[in-house]
């Protein structure tokens, strides 16, 4: 069984757009009614989080008078190629037949957050003076992204950005998304700003002020307690905001671990392998093995399409609360206070481990993919020594036997740069998969009190609601159809297929028992016979 949304279930064996739209919402939205002619600035549009987050906005609110993206050429293609690549998949299907031609609210400005000033030109951002909203999604996503790049997109484009933004007079919102492990020394983490031991001034200046060489040398010192690069710049791009947004109706989003959709567009859509994602597509295609893990630890992970309507939703209470203060005696206190904090989290209102997570992960092995690779046989192994062996016996000593072979036979090797990048990836999830934290999320309770009726069935982000055995039906079923490609119409295939692996597994299993034994035994009667 899959389901179209948390609680209408639906026999079927294909997942499609239809089976996944979301029921039609009726009646007067407080949020939309507030987006009705509003000028859009979203970073991060073509990413994970920002594709959803322009869906979502063109199809819940339908009258929006312009949306400018920011984008990029890339890959050999143009601006205008990117941007009309952007509307053609599974995404925008439920948009593309029901209102043709909402592209047209979509105006692209070609930049990168990356370089100075996001490499807008003077022309775009005389264009910009004209928004209203600010949504920046924009940043680099690789927790082991060379320092240079990461300070550049996850703290300079957040100055260059807010400096862009005092040039907009009507701006209303400016919502800002970082992370909620951007500071994994609190093992609480409460709704509001903490002081990075790196300013970001001086953290640029430090970047500027090397060649790449000394710059990754230094690296290691700089992040000190902070895991990778990404977390770290993250936590000074916080910072940069506090220090920047004196007197701009800023607000920052902290989600968690962003997994695909929940509900809408399409349940289980993603297009990305980051974080958990990729270690179930690897385990569930056969070739991960193992994972250093902690399974009663609690996985904090939020679908994407509940944050972009928690987005969507901050933007408009900010407004609104700007509004109702514009005739109100402002003190001076509060001119300097610090912007609201929202964390989106899920482990306060609806905790599943990281146990319980692979283990309703596991059950796609009911709708196996013709690309597996060999049959699904995971574990979470809490101790790293021990984790440290299996990865030696399952991972390390198959690759070479593989790669052996392939040399015989002329092939090129593959499977130990394979697992090279895999435990590279697996080393970076270890430090979220063996620790945990507690999460204050009031400010979302609030939020969510204030929705009437139609904004909660429109824009739910209320976490209570998740189920996460029905989700995860959805989620593995995405990932089998949106990432790796296998649409379900192959299932009897794909089972076929299964079944001889799962044969060859146990095959090569017991044969290696058996001959160990044999080699004991030979031993033993070489000292005792």
């Amino acid at each position: 069984m899959f389901y179209r949304t948390m609680d209408y279930e639906q026999e079927g064996n294909d997942i499609t757009i239809d089976d996944f739209i979301a029921e039609h919402c009726e009646g007067e939205s407080e949020i939309a009614k507030f987006y009705a002619g509003k000028i859009l600035f979203v970073t991060g549009s073509t990413g994970f989080c920002g594709s959803i987050l322009l869906e979502k906005m063109i199809r819940s609110c339908p009258d929006v008078e312009k949306i400018y993206v920011l984008m990029r050429p890339k890959k050999g293609k143009s601006l205008e190629e990117r941007f009309k690549a952007q509307f053609e998949g599974d995404l925008f299907e439920r948009l593309r037949s029901s209102r043709p031609g909402f592209q047209l609210k979509v105006y692209p400005l070609e930049g990168d957050c990356s370089q100075p000033r996001l490499g807008l030109s003077d022309e775009s951002v005389e264009k910009l003076k004209e928004t209203q909203i600010i949504f920046h999604v924009a940043a680099t996503v690789r927790f082991d992204e060379k320092m240079r790049l990461a300070a550049a997109i996850n703290v300079q484009s957040n100055i260059d950005l807010l400096n862009i933004a005092r040039t907009m007079p009507d701006l209303k919102a400016f919502v800002h998304v970082s992370t909620a492990y951007a500071y994994p020394q609190q093992k609480v983490v409460e709704e509001k700003f903490y002081e990075p031991e790196v300013s970001p001034d001086r953290l640029l200046n430090i970047v500027n002020s090397m060649d790449d060489a000394m710059l990754d040398a230094i690296t290691p010192q700089l992040i000190t307690t902070w895991p990778n690069t990404y977390a770290f710049t993250k936590a000074v791009g916080e910072a940069a905001i506090r220090q920047h947004s004196r007197g701009l109706p800023v607000v920052m989003v902290r989600p968690s671990i962003v997994i695909s959709t929940a509900k809408e567009p399409i349940s289980g859509w993603i297009n990305n392998v980051y974080g958990p994602t990729g270690v179930v597509m690897g385990a569930g295609v056969g070739l991960i093995k193992v994972l250093h893990c902690d399974g009663d630890r609690v996985a904090d992970m939020v679908p994407v399409d509940m944050v972009i309507n928690n987005i969507i939703a901050v933007a408009w209470d900010v407004a609104v609360s700007k509004e109702n203060q514009q005739n109100e005696e402002v003190k001076a206190d509060d001119t300097e206070a610090d912007p609201p904090v929202v964390n989106f989290v899920s482990s306060p209102d609806s905790p599943i481990t990281w146990g319980k997570f692979m283990e309703l992960c596991a059950k796609g092995v009911q709708i196996p993919s013709v690309r597996c690779i060999w049959y699904y046989d995971f574990r979470l192994i809490k101790h790293v020594q021990l984790y440290t062996l299996y990865t030696m016996l399952l991972h390390l000593l198959p690759a070479i036997l593989v790669d052996t072979g392939c040399r015989i036979v002329g092939k090129k090797p593959f499977l130990w740069d394979a697992y090279k990048k895999i435990h590279k990836f697996a080393a970076v999830i270890a430090h979220f998969a063996t620790n945990e934290w507690t999460f204050r999320n009031d400010n979302v309770h609030k939020l969510w009190d204030k929705l009437n009726p139609v904004d909660r069935k429109t824009f739910e982000f209320n976490c209570k609601t998740l189920r996460w055995e029905q989700y995860f039906n959805t989620y593995m079923r995405g990932l089998r159809v949106y990432l790796l490609e296998d649409p379900l119409d192959t299932l009897p295939q794909g089972k076929v297929k299964y079944r001889k692996l799962k044969a060859i597994h146990y095959t090569v299993k017991y044969g290696v028992i058996l001959l160990l034994c044999w080699l004991l035994l030979q031993f033993l009667r070489l000292i005792f016979l």
